[in-house]
């Protein structure tokens, strides 16, 4: 982390917010393991740029890892505004994930039975740090 720090702080020197996308991302992945705020903030940044940028793909990845976190923690409405707009980028683009992301989206309006959640969430975990 302390190298993608020094780099983002190159990439921001130089202007490069493209750049910037890419290595909050990369940051946001390991700042996951052991502080999710930090994660939440760092990929929060890099969908502010996708969106200054008018960069769709960049947009999907960051509201679609942002929706998980935000499932995951337990805040719906934070879940949902994120997967929502993956969904409607996703569906934009064809991207093959969007179904993914739509099966998200309705497993918040009905949640599944107690029993089967915590093997959904650690599948949604895995998907997170494997990306």
């Amino acid at each position: 982390l302390k190298y993608l720090e020094q780099s983002l702080g190159i990439i921001r020197e130089i202007g490069d917010k493209s750049g910037m996308i890419a290595t909050l991302h990369n940051m946001g992945h390991i700042a996951i393991k052991n502080d999710t705020g930090k994660a939440i903030e760092l990929w929060s940044e890099a969908l502010s740029l996708a969106r200054e940028l008018r960069k769709p793909g960049d947009i999907f990845d960051e509201a679609s890892i942002l929706g998980r976190v935000f499932a995951m923690s337990g805040d719906k409405h934070q879940a949902r505004q994120m997967l929502t707009l993956a969904a409607e980028v996703g569906r934009q683009m064809d991207m093959p994930d969007v179904q993914e992301i739509e099966a998200l989206l309705q497993q918040l309006d009905a949640p599944p039975a107690p029993e089967k959640r915590p093997g959904m969430l650690k599948s949604l975990w895995n998907k997170l740090l494997n990306r």
